[in-house]
């Protein structure tokens, strides 16, 4: 936990996202880990797209009430466990 957000590995993350938007797909970006001024094991995501058949969309733009879910129950969408 970080500042009472609950940080999840990308497995974990993908998992959830999928089950929440019902999608085929699930992408994590992270930022380089060599660029990160943050601990050593945590990773900044800077995107999550989802592809349903051949349409590819981002996460936090068309899904906002998976995304509201979430952030309901204090689950970060922007770092990740390394």
């Amino acid at each position: 936990m970080i500042n009472k957000l609950i940080v999840t590995d990308a497995k974990t993350l993908t998992v959830l996202t999928n089950l929440l938007t019902n999608s085929d797909i699930v992408t994590i970006q992270c930022d380089d880990p060599e660029c990160s001024c943050l601990t050593n094991h945590l990773l900044k995501v800077t995107s999550i797209h989802i592809t349903k058949g051949t349409v590819t969309t981002e996460f936090k733009y068309n899904y906002q009430d998976a995304k509201r879910l979430l952030e309901e129950h204090h689950i970060s969408i922007k770092f990740v466990r390394v």
